[in-house]
């Protein structure tokens, strides 16, 4: 790299540093480091195209400047002008000279045009040598649009395929999911049968009789509400049904309490739950005895009303 900092000018390494999108302040030294990073083939072809470009446009500002700064084609101009004008003349004063002289002024017109500079030539030989810089520029950022535009395809189609993936994944986890949640739902029905099944046989294992012993007899003398509650415990304790609860609730009352069961109708049939409330009003403590009284006394304020209506 150190041939770069000799030989090449500071503007041929701004341009160098230009094309490969580098910054173009500092040094000679600077713009050498930054270009250390180049790939060495691609440097190669850039420093061969900014030299050429520098000596061409050297060669063209030399050609075009004189001394004092004045253009050559400006001069040339000039010259061509009074050319035309001293032909003017011969043609004007000596309409008899030699027909040989005359062809030669008249040739000598048309070669000087020939060969003189113009604005338009100089323009065109400036875009003539300046086109294959300008074409190799051209090729490398319409491969670099390429490239990058592949690119950017090629992603997007990744991407898309991913979507696609995942899109099924999320279908076939939604699949296992309801598969799972139906498993659980048989499941809990099966738990839910084995358990039913398990309290029938725990009741029909269990006879009436046995269960008999746990509770005593009720005469209606005592807190009947305290009697109750010991009834459900049993029922709880050893699963019983209420039919079985009914018939352990009939065999147990003697006295007062069983002439009250026998006055009731529909006794088989009635809810388990009115029952025990019924039999708790009855022969409860005082609160139960004024929960009784306050029972009665809106039954009795509703007769007249369903009376009223059936008339």
């Amino acid at each position: 790299m150190e041939f770069m900092e000799e030989e090449l000018s500071l503007t041929t390494l701004q341009a160098l540093c230009r094309n490969f999108f580098l910054s173009t302040d500092g040094t000679k030294r600077q713009l050498v480091l930054r270009l250390k990073d180049v790939p060495k083939e691609e440097l190669t072809k850039m420093i061969e195209v900014e030299t050429t470009k520098e000596y061409d446009s050297t060669v063209i500002q030399k050609h075009l400047t004189v001394d004092g700064g004045q253009s050559v084609v400006h001069k040339e101009n000039l010259q061509a002008s009074e050319n035309v004008k001293n032909t003017a003349k011969l043609e004007g004063t000596s309409k008899n000279e030699n027909a040989d002289t005359k062809v030669m002024t008249t040739e000598n017109i048309p070669n000087n045009n020939k060969n003189q500079r113009t604005p338009e030539k100089e323009k065109h030989k400036l875009q003539h040598t300046s086109n294959p810089n300008e074409e190799i520029l051209s090729g490398r950022f319409d491969r670099r649009v390429n490239n990058y535009n592949n690119f950017r395809s090629a992603e997007f189609t990744l991407e898309a395929s991913l979507k696609e993936k995942e899109m099924e994944l999320l279908k076939k986890e939604n699949e296992l999911l309801k598969r799972e949640q139906e498993l659980l739902r048989k499941e809990n029905q099966m738990l839910r049968s084995v358990d039913c099944a398990a309290e029938q046989s725990a009741a029909a294992g269990i006879s009436l009789s046995l269960v008999s012993n746990f509770i005593s007899n009720y005469d209606g003398k005592t807190d009947g509400t305290f009697w109750v509650t010991q009834l459900r415990d049993i029922q709880k304790t050893y699963m019983l049904s209420d039919n079985m609860l009914r018939a352990l609730f009939a065999t147990k009352l003697i006295g007062r309490a069983q002439v009250w069961l026998h006055s009731r109708r529909n006794t088989s049939d009635e809810n388990l739950d009115e029952l025990f409330q019924q039999f708790c009003l009855m022969f409860g403590t005082k609160e139960t005895k004024l929960e009784k009284q306050v029972f009665e006394q809106q039954q009795r304020l509703k007769r007249p009303k369903t009376r009223n209506k059936s008339h």
